[in-house]
């Protein structure tokens, strides 16, 4: 029988990392980031950048692309870089339509600037 572990081991969290489930249902780690650090971080850039619009951002570890996603309702032109399929996976199922998704390191931030 095949093995259902990938080498990469943030695949296998994919599910747990998953912030495009029904709220209920998110894990305490990844909700930490959703209620605790991106409130924080999301209000950061909107006080202190005015013109967001075309400008390009980079959210590299985009995990399930959610916070990728807020990024681009604030106007950015963002693509989210991820290490795992699994991740890239979901964010494009859930936000395939308000940015790019790709899977990579940090060598794909070029492609951002």
């Amino acid at each position: 029988m095949p093995s259902t572990t990938s080498e990469n081991p943030w695949d296998n969290l994919a599910n747990y990392f998953d912030t495009n489930i029904d709220p209920g249902q998110i894990e305490s780690n990844a909700a930490d980031n959703i209620h605790i650090c991106w409130p924080v971080v999301s209000d950061i850039i909107s006080t202190n950048l005015d013109n967001k619009v075309g400008q390009k951002a980079l959210d590299f570890g985009c995990g399930a692309g959610s916070f990728t996603s807020e990024l681009a309702t604030q106007g950015f032109q963002v693509m989210g870089v991820d290490s795992s399929q699994a991740m890239i996976d979901n964010a494009i199922n859930a936000h395939g339509r308000v940015a790019e998704f790709k899977v990579g390191d940090s060598s794909l931030a070029n492609l951002c600037l």
